[in-house]
């Protein structure tokens, strides 16, 4: 996961603890984060279910999300729990576009 804001950016490791994700994004006012998930080995609804729960809580906090290489399977598990992709989650192919996304961010454009 990459929190990032317009002064600051740094690394969070994929935590299984989702407080301590919600305290990190905290910590550093993160307005943005990516979480790439193509490391992401086995999925089942409660995985999906627990991963949108962190990104409600990441909302909460004033921060918006994307969701970057998202399988076929977990997207055919989003479906089959009728998660609708709506405001609180942006989703990108891959870590590039998510990046670019986010590039206005440090160049003080939003």
């Amino acid at each position: 996961m990459y929190p990032s804001n317009r002064w600051n950016c740094g690394y969070l490791s994929c935590q299984k603890n989702s407080q301590k994700t919600l305290q990190r994004v905290k910590e550093l006012n993160a307005q943005q984060l990516i979480i790439d998930i193509s490391g992401v080995p086995f999925v089942d609804t409660a995985v999906v279910n627990h991963l949108f729960k962190i990104v409600k809580g990441i909302k909460l906090l004033g921060c918006s999300t994307i969701l970057t290489r998202i399988s076929p399977e977990i997207a055919d598990t989003m479906i089959e729990l009728g998660i609708e992709i709506d405001n609180e989650l942006k989703t990108r192919s891959d870590l590039q576009q998510a990046l670019q996304d986010i590039r206005p961010f440090f160049n003080g454009n939003k």
